[in-house]
């Protein structure tokens, strides 16, 4: 298992060579570092659709 902040280094890797940076994930429990250290953040949850199927 991994957690959010596994993914900082590479974060700042990538932006140490000039690349954007999009993080992809969803609350609760997205890490604030993580969301921080990106350039884009986008945030996932359920869908009108997907919760009238539960």
């Amino acid at each position: 298992a991994t957690r959010d902040a596994d993914f900082l280094p590479i974060i700042n890797k990538a932006k140490e060579y000039g690349k954007e940076t999009i993080i992809i994930g969803m609350d609760p429990g997205f890490s604030a570092a993580l969301q921080n250290a990106a350039d884009y953040v986008v945030k996932m949850g359920e869908s009108k659709d997907e919760e009238l199927e539960e």
